[in-house]
């Protein structure tokens, strides 16, 4: 706020003290208002004070208004970092060329397409030594997912198709 909108800040004051049956504000309580609330724009201060009534049954105090004010802002801040790290989770990263090839480098991995569990086997069994505990799971695990074409569940009547051929 700025000090040309404390007539305006008054006026909606006023009209609150009267919805309220209190005294008008004199121009020292305008003084501590806007001391109070010079940190906020005055939209938001405005906002605040004209749904006043719809949410609370008293006259406001500086310090209540400030809170609420602050509350609205922080939220406004964490979903606009929200927001922001969502577009980019790399962001809160410290910006140096270390980090930068290394967000690259996640980013390139990223695009990649995933490979599908019996490709991942397959490739396993492709370059593992042969021995190591990776290479013998990955045979287990292509034996069950993978079968050879003879140990391939037959389909009924699959047989009586090529006797009769």
């Amino acid at each position: 706020m700025i000090r040309q909108d404390i007539p305006t800040m008054m006026n909606q004051l006023n009209a609150l003290a009267e919805v309220f049956d209190k005294k008008p504000l004199g121009e020292k309580a305008a003084m501590v208002w806007f001391d109070t609330l010079n940190d906020f724009s005055t939209e938001k201060v405005l906002s605040v004070l004209i749904g006043w009534p719809k949410m609370h049954t008293k006259f406001p105090a500086p310090a209540e208004v400030r809170k609420v004010l602050n509350d609205i802002t922080s939220t406004q801040i964490e979903r606009e970092s929200l927001a922001r790290r969502r577009e980019d989770p790399f962001i809160s990263w410290p910006k140096n060329e270390r980090t930068e090839q290394i967000i690259a480098g996640i980013r390139k991995m990223l695009k990649k397409p995933k490979r599908s569990p019996i490709e991942d086997w397959r490739h396993i069994l492709a370059t593992g030594p042969k021995g190591s505990i990776g290479y013998e799971f990955a045979v287990e695990a292509l034996a069950k997912l993978d079968p050879p074409p003879e140990k391939v569940e037959r389909v009924p009547g699959e047989d009586d198709e090529r006797e009769a051929a």
